[in-house]
């Protein structure tokens, strides 16, 4: 008897997902740290922090600071005051975090979703914001997402936006990092039968 279509659809997802992480075929960082270096280079400037890449990844605060700590060590991340907040602390990737993320084992998953035709790459970009803010909600942590599409963001005067959390503007490129304070700006319509 076949598994019901979700639960190999669920399967496919965790799979691909712990193939791709590649901490296997990349053994000179674990999957957690792979992890942060992706969140870091990927997330916006108020979310650079061990407590957002904590709720991102999904893990204690506690083990996300050691994981950090551990890239702050080999000088793949750096600590640096908010230019905005100088009591916060922000989490920038280096140069040689950088050279060290362009080896990423998960550009694989990357290279094999941008084999889909652009409609098929659309319609599983959209099942998978649904899904992970399904599965946000029921775990009861945030749910990630960019600025572009968030409903916080402001459009101010053709500018990038300023964000209604922060106060701040929108730095140049910002609209397309991932936020903790994301809030989806519109409801994704119910998946058809």
């Amino acid at each position: 008897m076949s598994k019901p279509t979700s639960e190999l659809a669920a399967d496919l997802i965790m799979h691909a997902a712990n193939v791709a992480a590649g901490s296997h075929r990349a053994p000179s960082l674990s999957a957690a740290q792979w992890a942060a270096l992706r969140f870091f280079a990927r997330a916006n400037t108020m979310s650079r922090t061990p407590s957002a890449f904590a709720s991102f990844h999904g893990t204690t605060r506690g083990t996300a600071s050691q994981t950090v700590k551990s890239l702050v060590q080999r000088g793949y991340l750096q600590r640096q005051r908010s230019a905005e907040d100088g009591r916060r602390a922000e989490l920038r990737i280096t140069t040689e975090g950088e050279r060290v993320l362009a080896e990423d084992p998960a550009e694989a998953l990357v290279r094999a979703i941008d084999t889909l035709p652009a409609g098929q790459r659309q319609a599983l970009e959209d099942a998978m914001r649904r899904i992970t803010a399904q599965v946000d909600t029921q775990c009861g942590e945030p749910t990630f997402g960019v600025c572009e599409d968030c409903n916080h963001r402001d459009d101010y005067q053709g500018a990038t936006g300023i964000c209604r959390v922060t106060g701040q503007q929108l730095r140049r490129g910002e609209a397309q990092q991932l936020c903790y304070a994301f809030s989806p700006d519109t409801i994704l319509p119910d998946a058809q039968p």
